[in-house]
């Protein structure tokens, strides 16, 4: 494997530089390429709501965070 300072790889985003933050196609999912080559990836998460919330499907149309699930209160 080819050392690349600063930079993270991932499949399906390629190369990333440092501090650069790509959204996982199709997957509502950021990741955030570290300085020491690693990278961190923020999801959504559990969410749990209760009446008179619902939870409304997540959006994969839309980036993170937007596409995540989330609660409605009427």
């Amino acid at each position: 494997m080819i050392s690349h300072p600063n930079q993270c790889f991932y499949k399906g985003l390629g190369y990333m530089n440092a501090k650069d933050e790509k959204i996982i196609p199709n997957e509502c999912i950021k990741a955030l390429c570290r300085e020491d080559g690693s990278i961190l990836f923020a999801g959504c998460g559990t969410h749990l709501s209760e009446r008179p919330c619902k939870m409304i499907k997540g959006d994969l149309t839309q980036d993170y965070p937007e596409c995540c699930p989330h609660a409605i209160c009427e």
